[in-house]
């Protein structure tokens, strides 16, 4: 790792660095950073370590030499660094699987770390390559739930297929010298997870078990988690426009089947369910998909439900709303928004059926981009009615 270059006129996110490495002083066996010895660049484009201040690599043992330059928005390459070396040997193993903090120790430390982690606490060591368990790039939930279960069942081997267990003399700390001797975990999903909404709440049904659940939310919605997570440890990660709620469960309790996750106030299209992460209690990845409630189902409801607006996204001008209605409404209206909330077309519905319907729209002329739907009617009792789909016109 590196601390990031300073230049007068490329701004700190814009540089990006090129490393070199080799097995003798000025070498670039290991790898080649695609500059001279003075640092100017052979040909244009980033660096090899993109706009990274750190980077990593298994290396064999052995005495190596690196060195790194930064290289700006004009392709200029600076001088490289003083040249650092470092030798690996046998004593040089890596961290076990799931030990965070490098203490040689699986434990409920590391999950304290990893946590901390994700908060943006300063620690005082964080071991990457042995927290990202599945080896995805990513330190969510997934990881979490797989340190957990490397805690409480220290001789199991997961993979996207099965579980088996060996016996305890093979548990020995292997001596891990490089990167490729870590035994990383399947980021595969092994099965689905369905989520639907229904009355203003969202529902969960999978044929797995769920132990640990991870999404962000918009500031701007007010959610209420059920109690058929309040079991769970919780996380709220606040950011700039959103929070990044983490759910997961320290003793690797499963949740129901089929159970009622959050309660929410506002429109279902503000809400991203493509930041929805959902682990086993073992810590494998489940498939998030979005379901509709069949025409029985909804009709079973005997209220209003907006069943879908397809396709999504449109890529032919022409969309369709699907909505069930046990009564006659009167005063629909369809109107389409952009992303500021302006007004680019309204279209007056004449409809005085009841049961499943159908309504095609026709954006032609309309720019490309994220559409908002608006459907609005009254209810024979003059209550309002207010529905918002988000849609993507190509």
């Amino acid at each position: 790792s590196w601390k990031s270059a300073v230049d007068d006129n490329t701004d700190l996110e814009g540089l990006s660095y090129a490393i070199k490495m080799g097995t003798s002083p000025g070498a670039e066996d290991i790898i080649s950073s695609n500059a001279s010895v003075n640092g100017v660049r052979n040909t244009a484009g980033k660096g090899n370590a993109e706009h990274n201040t750190k980077w990593k690599i298994a290396l064999e043992p052995g005495t190596y030499y690196w060195s790194v330059q930064s290289i700006d928005n004009a392709q200029t390459g600076s001088e490289f660094s003083f040249e650092d070396v470092f030798t690996v040997s046998d004593e040089n193993l890596l961290y076990d699987l799931g030990d965070s903090n490098g203490d040689d120790k699986v434990n409920i430390a590391d999950i304290i770390n990893v946590v901390d982690f994700m908060l943006g606490v300063s620690l005082p060591r964080f071991i990457d390559y042995a927290s990202d368990v599945n080896n995805d790039n990513n330190i969510n939930v997934l990881d979490l739930m797989s340190i957990v279960d490397i805690i409480l069942n220290p001789t199991t081997v997961i993979n996207s297929l099965s579980v088996s267990t060996f016996n305890a003399e093979q548990t020995q700390k292997a001596k891990i010298k490089t990167l490729s001797d870590m035994k990383y975990r399947s980021s595969e999903p092994v099965g689905d997870v369905f989520v639907y909404w229904e009355n203003g709440a969202l529902f969960m049904e999978s044929d797995h078990n769920i132990g640990g659940i991870q999404l962000s939310i918009s500031n701007d919605i007010e959610v209420q988690f059920t109690d058929a997570v309040a079991h769970l440890n919780k996380t709220k990660i606040q950011r700039e426009n959103e929070f990044e709620m983490v759910f997961y469960s320290i003793n690797a309790s499963a949740l129901e089947d089929n159970f009622e996750f959050l309660t929410y106030y506002g429109e279902v299209a503000k809400f991203d369910l493509n930041t929805l992460v959902v682990s086993t209690p073992s810590g494998q990845k489940l498939n998030v998909k979005l379901k509709t409630l069949s025409s029985d189902e909804i009709a079973s409801e005997n209220c209003f439900n907006v069943v879908g607006t397809y396709p999504n996204p449109i890529t032919e001008d022409n969309v369709t709303l699907e909505y069930y209605t046990p009564e006659i409404l009167s005063n629909q209206y369809i109107t389409v928004f952009d992303l500021l909330g302006r007004e680019l077309q309204r279209f007056s519905i004449a409809n005085n059926k009841i049961g499943l319907q159908q309504i095609a729209l026709n954006l032609k002329g309309l720019p490309l981009g994220v559409l908002f739907i608006e459907f609005s009617a009254e209810k024979p009792d003059n209550s309002k009615i207010k529905h918002t789909s988000k849609v993507l016109k190509q």
